[in-house]
């Protein structure tokens, strides 16, 4: 876990090849193009994006997303913003672990994940879906 004086400690940016002072804007522009390239490369989603790898990467990816909450976690205290598009469940997971995050706050963001047509379909088959905790299981 990170100490608070590493949470906000300041960070100084200067992209190379551009002259200019960081007063907030440069920061903000890093930390920017930082969640874009996350964006593209540890999440998908529509309206809201959550963490998405396919599950034989997940032990391989883990530090990576370590990284990444700790690079949020500096971000939103410096610049006083979350990553956009951030979806509910991936921020309670994030500052109060995963037991937080409830089957039905789980169902709505899934929803923003999803194009709308395909929101649809998943609505056709919720009448018949049967948690696993109901289904009978014979190995």
């Amino acid at each position: 876990m990170l100490s608070r004086t590493q949470v906000f400690h300041q960070v100084k940016v200067q992209f190379v090849g551009e002259p200019g002072d960081d007063l907030g804007g440069l920061t903000k522009e890093l930390y920017t193009l930082a969640w874009s390239e996350m964006m593209q490369n540890y999440f998908g989603g529509e309206s809201a994006v959550v963490p998405q790898l396919p599950l034989y990467k997940h032990a391989e990816q883990r530090p990576h997303y370590r990284v990444i909450g700790r690079i949020i976690a500096h971000s939103t205290a410096l610049l006083k913003t979350l990553p956009p598009r951030l979806s509910r469940c991936t921020m309670m997971c994030l500052a109060f672990g995963a037991d937080q995050v409830y089957d039905e706050m789980l169902l709505s963001d899934f929803r923003f994940t999803l194009l709308f047509i395909w929101w649809h379909r998943v609505l056709t088959l919720l009448p018949n879906f049967k948690p696993f905790s109901e289904i009978q299981t014979v190995f």
